[in-house]
């Protein structure tokens, strides 16, 4: 459902975006996220007692994880930015890799001084390197700027302005109407149809399917227009009598956008076809 960052790249330098979340998009909606937390204290005013622990405690996790999703979002940024530096040769990138840098440093510092004196000053997150406190982790910011820094000095081109392809709004999927069949049976081919309403020109619809063997990766196979639909078929040397399958749409847009269906903001991003004779 999310684009690597080194991935986005390199779709976008071969212009074949898929309907995955890009970096900007998922940036974009931790903002959106922190924002909307920050929003949630706030309409909490300060009517509520100040002496109740756990009140206390919730109010600082919420302001932290606020924080934790600016700082990401920041973090995500300047590295996608890095990303395309490396792929174009761009200076501009770095410069703004290095603004994004410094945007996420304060959201850093925020969430140090508001855990220091609260939180224990050697938390375990799971690796030797991520021990400790928060305030100890500052200096990884400080250490990004002087790489970017340090390129900077070996690079003094400007470059053109910059766009992330595919923005930072993700498209919303079309009006879907699909019912999915009841069972699928091994070495019987699988159709499935489709009706798809939106106001934007779809150009592709594509359909993903895999056995629910989540080591495999998922095949891709274009739908066909039919009776006003689409009409994917599965072939049935791909069913397993082992496994259920596991079907996602993609819907590809004239003007470049692209996006998945089911949306995994609402419902589980993919549907569960049973599959007869199941060992």
């Amino acid at each position: 459902q999310f684009y690597r960052v080194n991935e986005y790249v390199e779709d976008t330098a071969n212009g074949r975006l898929c309907g995955k979340w890009t970096p900007p998009h998922y940036a974009a909606h931790l903002r959106q996220l922190a924002a909307e937390t920050r929003d949630a204290l706030s309409a909490l005013g300060t009517e509520s007692p100040s002496d109740d622990p756990e009140l206390r405690g919730t109010r600082l996790d919420f302001a932290i994880v606020a924080d934790l999703a600016d700082y990401h979002a920041c973090r995500l940024l300047a590295t996608t930015h890095l990303a395309f530096y490396h792929q174009t040769e761009n200076s501009a990138h770095l410069q703004a890799a290095r603004q994004a840098l410094q945007q996420a440093e304060p959201h850093w510092a925020s969430i140090s001084a508001a855990a220091d004196g609260v939180y224990h000053s050697y938390l375990i997150f799971g690796r030797e390197q991520h021990r400790g406190h928060w305030k100890d982790r500052l200096k990884v910011v400080q250490d990004d700027l002087e790489a970017i820094d340090q390129l900077l000095e070996a690079d003094a081109e400007s470059g053109s302005p910059l766009f992330f392809e595919g923005g930072d709004i993700h498209p919303d999927p079309p009006d879907i109407t699909f019912t999915p069949p009841l069972e699928a049976k091994p070495d019987s081919d699988l159709i499935l149809r489709m009706h798809a309403r939106s106001d934007a020109t779809v150009e592709t619809v594509r359909c993903y399917y895999r056995i629910a063997n989540q080591v495999l990766s998922f095949e891709c196979i274009d739908t066909e227009s039919v009776n006003d639909g689409y009409s994917a078929t599965i072939p049935g040397t791909y069913i397993d009598g082992q496994w259920d399958l596991m079907v996602f749409f993609e819907f590809v847009y004239a003007d470049g956008g692209a996006c998945r269906w089911p949306d995994w903001r609402l419902n589980t991003p993919y549907i569960v076809i049973p599959v007869v004779n199941r060992i």
